[in-house]
């Protein structure tokens, strides 16, 4: 980024570290940027739910078509392919620098993708099931504090 050392009090980032190839050089940016005491809040889908599973193992070009299909008008502009490698929830609960989870929010399922399906009562079932099991919801927010200066 080209921004100077300890230069923001906040970064934000929402469904983006599913689609970088390399979300720890991001993070590492992320850091370097963020100023002492300030916050890194980021929304990112688990992995390890079905449908980022699903996700990873569906050609891209049919996430647009399944997308045209459910309606989506800004299917082809609003679609980028996915990487998952970093957001699990083993990975938003350890941190490679000096940073504190502040808060921890887990989203269960299930997911839009699914409703037009007949099979979508049973997605419903396995979240239910898995409700109080955070490791396998489709979704996080977590809040960081850093600590303290990254040089």
């Amino acid at each position: 980024m080209p921004f100077a050392e300890n230069t923001f009090d906040l970064v934000f980032s929402e469904y983006v570290f599913e689609h970088l190839p390399d979300p720890k050089e991001a993070l590492h940016e992320i850091n370097r940027v963020l100023r002492p005491r300030g916050s890194f809040v980021v929304l990112v889908p688990n992995p390890s739910h079905y449908y980022a599973r699903v996700a990873d193992l569906t050609p891209f070009w049919f996430h647009i078509l399944w997308s045209k299909f459910r309606g989506v008008k800004s299917a082809e502009q609003d679609r980028f392919p996915t990487q998952y490698e970093w957001g699990s929830y083993a990975d938003i609960h350890s941190t490679m620098f000096d940073w504190q989870l502040k808060a921890f929010i887990s989203i269960p399922g299930p997911t839009k993708y699914t409703e037009i399906l007949p099979v979508h009562v049973l997605f419903v079932l396995f979240d239910r099931i898995m409700a109080n099991r955070p490791q396998f919801h489709v979704a996080y927010v977590a809040h960081y504090k850093k600590l303290r200066d990254s040089r």
